[in-house]
């Protein structure tokens, strides 16, 4: 339903509860509402947990909401009831339970990274198996017998592995199994290297988490050492990039860099279209509003770590004012022109 001529488009800006508070709001959602709301809209960030009426809204923009994997099945059924989404419903769960999305991605880009641009390998197990959420059940096998299956393949072979949940948000419990003692530059914190029972145990933890849906086996990609890229688009079209820290789990956003269009390396942003095309052709039109492409460079070729649409962080604050009144115009201008299209 479209809003009439005289009537102030209504968003929600949805965030968790403890920045839906006046003396809490994140900088990004404040500034994004106050911008809205000189754009003619009435923008208001709320609680996605909380007692909203949310019919009352002309869209909702999940936008925040960071406590996703404390009830990561809670929030999916609040998901499930709401309509008007900026990003399509559809989209947003495929985009929570990620075994969902990378594997259509590996499906149709592929994960051979030593042959061209990639999509990271990656395992998905759970105690069970999932079809719909194209998750393997792990049949008793221990996780060294799981990687054992896989070291035929150069993309695996001898490589430490990354362990961590399909739902998360953050790093969030994502270790490290060194199993061959390969050197790892640049790793921020030592405690999420793991050795062999470790690692097990580790592994045991995260399936015996249902809630969080599965767990998520990558090879460890030394390109990760050289500075992962964070490539933010609104409605297809590019609007900013940072390049994160050199190293595994680097990711304080004070360190974050912005990288113009122009320095980005050659081929990237081709990528990251091809990316947003193959997504887009899956689901219906106009589905991707605010989509952050993260990736790295592996020898000539870039390989995707995620494509997240659910609440990225934009890394606004690391540009300088000037260049943040633009890119707070065209993020409330996708914002508000998406919501007249619903």
């Amino acid at each position: 339903m479209r809003p009439s001529p005289e009537h102030k488009p209504r968003i929600a800006i949805a965030t968790e509860c403890e920045y839906s508070k006046g003396t809490n709001y994140l900088p990004d959602d404040l500034r994004l509402k106050q911008t809205l709301d000189q754009m003619d809209c009435s923008a208001e960030i709320v609680n996605w947990n909380g007692t909203n009426q949310w019919d009352q809204y002309d869209s909702i923009f999940v936008c925040s909401t960071w406590d996703i994997p404390k009830d990561p099945q809670k929030f999916l059924d609040w998901l499930d009831k709401r309509e008007r989404l900026i990003n399509d419903k559809a989209v947003l769960i495929d985009n929570v339970i990620k075994s969902r999305y990378l594997s259509h991605l590996i499906q149709i880009i592929g994960e051979d990274y030593l042959k061209g641009n990639a999509i990271t390998p990656s395992l998905f197990y759970s105690r069970k198996g999932n079809p719909v959420d194209n998750i393997k059940a792990t049949g008793g096998s221990s996780l060294d017998d799981l990687l054992g299956e896989r070291d035929n393949s150069p993309l695996w072979q001898g490589k430490p592995v990354v362990i961590k949940p399909v739902i998360s948000a953050d790093g969030i419990d994502t270790c490290i199994y060194n199993r061959n003692n390969i050197p790892i530059q640049l790793m921020k914190d030592q405690q999420h290297l793991l050795q062999g029972p470790e690692a097990q145990q580790h592994f045991d933890r995260l399936l015996d988490r249902a809630d969080l849906r599965g767990v998520i086996l990558q090879p460890y990609l030394s390109g990760v050492e050289q500075g992962e890229y964070s490539l933010i688009f609104l409605a297809g079209k590019f609007s900013h990039a940072i390049q994160k820290p050199n190293g595994f789990r680097q990711d304080d956003s004070t360190k974050r860099v912005p990288v113009s269009l122009a320095s980005l390396p050659t081929g990237m942003i081709d990528f990251c279209h091809l990316l947003l095309k193959v997504m887009s052709q899956k689901y219906r039109k106009g589905s991707l509003t605010r989509v952050r492409v993260d990736l790295f460079q592996q020898g000539d070729h870039f390989v995707l770590c995620e494509l997240e649409c659910t609440e990225p962080n934009m890394n606004l604050q690391r540009f300088s004012s000037k260049e943040q009144d633009s890119l707070f115009q065209e993020y409330a201008s996708a914002i508000k022109n998406r919501t007249l299209e619903l």
